[in-house]
């Protein structure tokens, strides 16, 4: 038997930043950028979307360079609240056809910008939804090398949210994501 893989997604995001500042603040650290890409994600939940209240969801999603599954369940509200399994795919619509024969359902296609930076061992990405403010997302191996990336970048910790992006679009920007099938750029209904 093999050893158990930790599954956790440790991650804290900060809403309404000051891109130009932060790129700013970021390559002052000495950060590496990673450049910017557009994200194009598939949001599939079962049918009755009882995995809404659990807070359940598999993303099949796109970028320029690869092509990813992940399933997602969010546990608890910190920062290591999530149970994240990731993996690459190579064809994007197998994939989407294996989990409609599993039984669950795409409910929304939806778009995101985003640009990455590395800085001592954790990916520092600033994320554009649409009618969304920007907003900047730490994520790392632990919650102290977050907590010293957002003391570095001078972000004030009881700031910080733990809830997944869908969340606190729905909550604070007051867009229903979970009644919308497309959000992109161009068209959201």
């Amino acid at each position: 038997m093999g050893e158990d893989i930790p599954n956790k997604e440790i991650e804290a995001r900060f809403l309404e930043i000051d891109v130009p500042e932060m790129v700013k603040k970021l390559l002052l650290m000495g950060a590496k950028d990673l450049g910017e890409e557009l994200l194009e994600e598939t949001i599939f939940y079962d049918p009755e979307k009882r995995w809404l209240k659990e807070k359940k969801m598999v993303r099949l999603r796109k970028t320029p360079t690869k092509q990813l599954l992940t399933y997602k369940h969010t546990k608890s509200d910190g920062p290591e609240g999530t149970e994240e399994i990731e993996m690459s795919v190579d064809d994007l619509a197998k994939t989407r056809q294996l989990l409609e024969a599993l039984g669950l359902k795409a409910f929304r296609f939806q778009e995101k910008k985003r640009r990455v930076f590395l800085w001592d061992g954790v990916h520092i990405s600033i994320d554009e939804h649409p009618m969304v403010p920007p907003y900047l997302e730490i994520e790392g191996p632990s919650e102290q090398l977050i907590k010293d990336a957002a003391r570095a970048m001078e972000l004030d910790w009881s700031k910080a949210r733990f809830e997944s992006s869908r969340d606190f679009i729905e909550k604070i920007y007051q867009i229903p994501l979970t009644g919308l099938s497309t959000y992109t750029f161009k068209k959201i209904e």
